[in-house]
């Protein structure tokens, strides 16, 4: 066989001798002409294409199919990330996906179990503390209340002797027998009258306290003995030595919450007062309870999230306010 490059063209000489002859057969090929003649080059480049794409086009559907159930799975994955526990997914796929999505299931099931057992234990240690608050009655208090009493009766001063009574009777029942943790900022500021009221009478009548509450508040439910404290500490401690003052509590809807501003123009604090004031677990002899402003601002937290607490501002000289916010009830 013998090749040749002829005129671009590619020459192809092909010989055989016959056998016990001296003849040779010799034949000549053109191979770019007689493939050419047999393959359509382009049609199979085509067909080939076309195969490809449609095997690619078949695995990419069959992948699809197995791994859509796994999408699903993350897709639900990051909306649990958002708190939302309610979101199963559909137990589907490969025998590998379908245990994942079951144990998936059952994980989250538990986890919301958890949640609401959790939530059961700290309502109810909430109701613990309540009624462990409750039950903390400064004695003191009461012994000095009745002997206040005794001494009115004593003077012939009837007519305040029953005021007292009846708003000392009124303070106990809504705190001692209610057993609820929340009460309607009606009831809630009805016991801070009260206890306004017993003050007054036992230690005059140099501190006044006015009230602005918008009507719409007054039915919104607030945490039990919420801002009794802040009205004791500015009874207290904000007018030493029998000095005139006034206590104002402003409360009003504002920004989507409930907003409770206890303000005074007392003799104020600096910050390093304010800051052991917040601090300060035992009250004074003269306050009703025990609860301490820490205690406010350590309940608002454990009820409404660590966004909610108190505000407490003060200048010495200038008075000091006080302000606690809380979700409006829907």
């Amino acid at each position: 066989m013998i090749t040749r490059q002829e005129n671009g063209q590619r020459t192809v000489y092909l010989m055989q001798n016959f056998h016990n002859t001296d003849y040779k057969a010799m034949g000549v090929i053109h191979p770019d002409q007689a493939f050419e003649s047999v393959y359509d080059f382009r049609y199979i480049i085509e067909v080939t294409a076309a195969i490809t794409a449609a095997a690619i086009l078949i695995i990419f559907i069959l992948v699809r199919q197995q791994t859509k159930p796994l999408s699903k799975l993350i897709e639900n994955m990051r909306k649990v990330q958002d708190g939302r526990l309610d979101k199963l997914v559909k137990v589907e796929g490969t025998q590998e996906i379908r245990e994942l999505s079951a144990t998936y299931n059952d994980m989250l099931g538990e986890l919301d179990n958890y949640i609401q057992k959790l939530m059961q234990v700290e309502k109810s240690k909430r109701e613990a503390e309540i009624h462990s608050l409750q039950m903390q009655i400064n004695p003191y208090y009461i012994y000095n209340t009745l002997a206040s009493v005794k001494w009115l009766i004593w003077q012939g001063d009837k007519e305040k002797s029953v005021q007292v009574i009846d708003a000392f009777i009124q303070l106990l029942r809504n705190t001692i027998s209610n057993k609820n943790e929340f009460i309607t900022l009606k009831e809630e500021i009805e016991n801070l009258k009260n206890y306004v009221l017993i003050n007054q009478i036992r230690y005059g009548n140099q501190v006044n306290v006015d009230f602005y509450v918008t009507p719409d508040c007054e039915e919104q439910k607030v945490p039990k003995l919420i801002l009794q404290p802040f009205v004791e500490n500015a009874f207290f401690h904000a007018f030493p030595q029998g000095e005139k003052g006034t206590i104002s509590i402003f409360v009003r809807q504002s920004d989507g919450l409930l907003r409770v501003e206890i303000e005074d123009n007392g003799i104020g604090m600096s910050s390093e007062t304010l800051r052991d004031l917040l601090n300060k677990k035992n009250a004074s002899r003269e306050h009703f309870t025990g609860i301490g402003v820490n205690n406010v601002d350590d309940r608002m937290k454990l009820i409404y999230g660590e966004n909610y607490g108190i505000l407490a501002e003060s200048q010495e000289g200038r008075g000091t306010k006080i302000t606690v916010c809380f979700p409006l009830e829907k």
